[in-house]
């Protein structure tokens, strides 16, 4: 009965009944691996549209997390598990993706604009080779892309950090608590949990040729 309720749990957050992102408390900026969470949208970042590794966002709590490693006061954003050479970049003509080989020689600023129950923060691109220094990590209302913009007050250009390592054990304390009228958001135990990381495939028993 328990892993039925359990199964009914995974299964509600797939189906949007998921606790509201505004029920934690978002972190400080500092090494390690975490979520982000747009203000703007409500989603996180994610990774999907152009060839599956645009930068995204999407309602899946944990489609991505992103390893933040700091280099000469400025962070290094890692979206590749089992790939560390997989970051994120903002390349010539507006676009950002997560897949690109440069290690650590992409960085990013995190200049603090707010507080809502955490900081808030702007993502700004630093050292990003050809795609220019200076630019806002932004999404729109109508666009699950995320892409360089030239203004950091928008909501959609604002950002939340939560580190996985408290995430995770506030979902497993309320994870007792759960039922079928008190549903807990676990998709952050889930390995890929959008089905959208190839190097997690190990994750997942496949049963198709075409994975």
């Amino acid at each position: 009965m328990k892993h039925l309720r359990l199964l009914w749990v995974a299964l509600a957050t797939m189906l949007g009944l998921s606790a509201n992102a505004q029920s934690w408390t978002a972190d400080e900026v500092g090494e390690g691996v975490a979520l982000l969470y747009n203000v703007g949208t409500g989603q996180y970042f994610a990774r999907g549209n152009d060839y599956g590794s645009r930068a995204s966002i999407s309602s899946i709590k944990g489609a991505l997390a992103v390893d933040l490693g700091l280099v000469n006061g400025k962070y290094f954003l890692r979206t590749g598990y089992g790939n560390t050479n997989w970051g994120l970049e903002h390349l010539n003509g507006g676009t950002v993706y997560t897949d690109q080989s440069r290690d650590k020689k992409s960085t990013w600023t995190f200049e603090q604009v707010g507080d809502d129950n955490g900081p808030v923060y702007n993502i700004i691109s630093a050292d990003n080779h050809g795609g220019g220094a200076g630019a806002y990590l932004t999404t729109s209302a109508d666009n699950t892309i995320i892409a360089p913009g030239t203004d950091g007050t928008s909501d959609y250009a604002k950002w939340k950090i939560i580190f996985i390592s408290s995430l995770k054990e506030t979902v497993l304390d309320a994870m007792g608590e759960a039922s079928e009228t008190n549903p807990i958001d676990v998709s952050i135990l889930i390995d890929d949990a959008d089905f959208n990381m190839p190097v997690l495939q190990g994750s997942w028993k496949m049963v198709a040729s075409n994975q």
